[in-house]
């Protein structure tokens, strides 16, 4: 068996209600326990600021997953990960922040492990507008923090 084809079946195995994203990347639901529930990063003292400064000092952690891109994945087709809130209305793409996430990178970036291509502006438009009119965005570096709003259109490399 190749060692990318068992990848995926022990992730299945280990993982069986794991989502499929695409071409060989799951998300995980990471379970708040040791060592996964340390303040320090929950609380991230780079990513808590920035996540307060666009939510308020009361947001609350709606989800902790883990993206996994297993060797020779494709490219993700561009999309958004939350839609607006009220589509058929034009006031709902100039609403404040509701959501937003943080990507925390585990590995280093390289010309092989790529990174996730973030579409400026996009999160004031709808998805057909967006994939028409979205200026091609910026890609996070190794090490970074990229926080996003869940309404902006991204495809992970």
């Amino acid at each position: 068996m190749r060692p990318v084809a068992l990848g995926v079946e022990l992730l299945k195995a280990e993982h069986p209600d794991a989502l499929h994203l695409g071409d060989k990347r799951y998300m995980l639901t990471v379970d708040k326990k040791d060592p996964f529930d340390d303040p320090d990063l929950l609380g991230a003292p780079t990513g808590l600021p920035i996540i307060r400064a666009l939510l308020g000092e009361d947001c609350v952690l709606g989800a902790f997953t883990a993206v996994i891109s297993l060797p020779g994945s494709k490219d993700q087709r561009l999309h958004k990960d939350h839609p607006a809130l009220f589509p058929e209305t034009e006031w709902s793409y100039t609403l404040p922040v509701f959501a937003t996430q943080i990507i925390i990178q585990l590995v280093l970036l390289d010309e092989f492990t790529t990174t996730t291509r973030f579409c400026k502006g996009t999160h004031k438009c709808s998805i057909d507008k967006s994939e028409e009119d979205g200026t091609p965005g910026s890609e996070g570096a190794a090490g970074g923090l990229p926080a996003h709003q869940r309404r902006g259109l991204r495809r992970a490399a």
